[in-house]
């Protein structure tokens, strides 16, 4: 069983639990796992929840000494690389905004913004955005001229859905760099880049765009998706492929269950089904639901919703080539817990409760 998995699940716990003294226990869980290694040496998987465990145990009495030093150190270095970020990226959009293009920031720059106490809790690779479909290349000139320059793909990905290509529809994507490294993402669909072909209802109130407000940043109008996209957006980012196995997303979720007052929970479940994003919702809230004693009100709710609708071969086959991992993959090759969410399709694989309840309870 991996250490990664088991010291994810606890820092997660630490940053989700309501309760102060329960958040400390498992903060001293996940320090004895450490044992001498302590904070040397940690995986990047883990490096990136520190600044939130920062965050939340600054209101617990017993955080002092060597550990609140080093970890808010690494929460000020998340802080100053992300305002980097953003001012070398705002001048860029703001050419792009006054050249008449909608911006609708998404993913883990729109989650930092809104939903952790302050810039430097969410580490950010780089920033996310969705584009009106065929506009693309003119950004690409627009973007270049400031000085982000587009790079190719990683292609390890495409080529692992190699046998499933001629059913995916891949929306057009590209990736931006300064010299320094600054990293900007442009897309042109809400949820990534992959789709089954006819999977989509063709009556579902899908607009991502209708359903978009407008965010204020630093002079720039941006749009960001509504609530409940933003919901799906967590969902699909916690249990989709990715290098890194990261599980920021499903961090972000839990955030934005919590903090989106305006969460319609059947309006996410209608959208859900119409996007073929069921699975991934499930999979991402039966997680949630067991990693800590006193899940989310809403969260409970939700996942019950999404429970009890019946399921989709369609979807679940999507969802089985976008996290291109076979359901049946043995537990112990699972190092990550990005990797074991993904075997949490609830009540229709029985996965759902079994490692949490052998490892954090």
């Amino acid at each position: 069983m991996s250490n990664i998995a088991l010291e994810e699940g606890l820092l997660l716990r630490v940053i989700l639990e309501p309760d102060d003294g329960r958040a400390w226990r498992c903060f001293e869980c996940w320090r004895e796992l450490r044992g001498e290694r302590g904070m040397r040496l940690t995986a990047w998987p883990i490096t990136r929840l520190l600044p939130m465990v920062h965050r939340r145990l600054e209101a617990v009495a017993h955080y002092d000494g060597w550990e609140r030093n080093r970890l808010r150190g690494i929460h000020r270095k998340s802080l100053t690389k992300n305002t980097i970020l953003w001012g070398r990226a705002l001048p860029a959009l703001r050419l792009v905004a006054d050249a008449g293009h909608e911006l609708m920031l998404v993913d883990g720059a729109l989650h930092g913004r809104l939903h952790y106490p302050d810039p430097g809790a969410r580490m950010l690779a780089g920033i996310d955005l969705v584009v009106r479909p065929g506009v693309i290349s003119k950004i690409e000139t627009l973007l270049s001229t400031a000085d982000w320059n587009p790079v190719s793909l990683n292609r390890s990905l495409m080529g692992s859905l190699s046998a499933a290509m001629s059913r995916l529809v891949l929306a057009p994507r590209r990736v931006f760099r300064t010299g320094d490294g600054q990293e900007l993402t442009v897309r042109e669909d809400l949820f990534g880049s992959t789709r089954l072909t006819r999977t989509r209802s063709t009556n579902a109130p899908n607009d991502a765009w209708k359903r978009a407000t407008k965010l204020g940043l630093e002079g720039l109008a941006l749009l960001i998706p509504s609530p409940e996209d933003q919901v799906l957006m967590a969902a699909l980012a916690a249990t989709s492929s990715s290098e890194a196995g990261l599980v920021d997303p499903l961090l972000d979720l839990a955030l934005t269950m919590r903090c989106a007052a305006s969460v319609d929970v059947e309006r996410v479940v209608a959208l859900a089904n119409a996007d073929s994003l069921a699975p991934h919702l499930e999979a991402s809230l039966n997680t949630l639901t067991s990693l800590t004693t006193e899940p989310d009100a809403r969260v409970k709710h939700l996942s019950g919703l999404i429970a009890a609708t019946p399921p989709c071969p369609s979807d679940e086959r999507l969802f089985a080539i976008r996290s291109t991992l076979a359901p049946t993959a043995p537990e112990a090759v699972l190092r990550t817990l990005w990797e074991r969410v993904r075997l949490h399709v609830g009540h229709r694989s029985g996965r759902s409760q079994t490692f949490w309840a052998r490892t954090t309870r």
